[in-house]
């Protein structure tokens, strides 16, 4: 099992990071591993919201279920995500700054049989996709916090890095 976490400032409201983030399928268009994403069913995003998609893993697409099992807007979401190989528990909480949000994340990563959990450098360790998107679109590509750890977000390679 591993234990994935970080946060980040986002330069735009707190509603506007919520609602981006809490849609998924949002996310292919800034994250290089996700190759699609579709709701379930129609109706609010919010609690049993589902999701559908797939990722680029190994060269191969691999299915993922992704289920909204907590939503507060705008301050707290939580999903389970299912995977072939692993499943994830993620936990996103949202707080207003002036002028900004700052973004936390807290993930708990079970893989299974023997799947490895990727280096610190990997997607799975880098801000969320839609926080990219969002700092991108202000022509931002790096953020540091004091006292906290530095992101890279949406280099030229339209790669994360995102240095320990």
């Amino acid at each position: 099992m591993a234990h994935i976490s970080g946060q980040i400032v986002i330069h735009r409201p707190i509603d506007e990071v919520f609602d981006i983030v809490a849609d998924e399928r949002n996310e292919p268009r800034d994250n290089p591993q996700m190759i699609a994403a579709e709701r379930v069913a129609n109706g609010p995003i919010g609690p049993g919201a589902r999701f559908r998609a797939a990722l680029r893993a190994l060269g191969r697409p691999t299915d993922t279920d992704i289920e909204v099992v907590d939503y507060q807007r705008p301050t707290r979401l939580r999903s389970k995500t299912v995977l072939s190989n692993m499943d994830i528990d993620g936990a996103l909480r949202f707080d207003p700054l002036p002028d900004r949000t700052r973004m936390m994340w807290d993930w708990t990563v079970e893989p299974h049989g023997t799947t490895q959990i990727p280096h610190p450098t990997g997607h799975l360790h880098g801000a969320p996709s839609g926080a990219a998107h969002l700092e991108e679109s202000q022509g931002l590509s790096r953020i540091e916090v004091p006292g906290e750890r530095r992101l890279m977000l949406r280099e030229p390679s339209n790669t994360c890095a995102d240095p320990w």
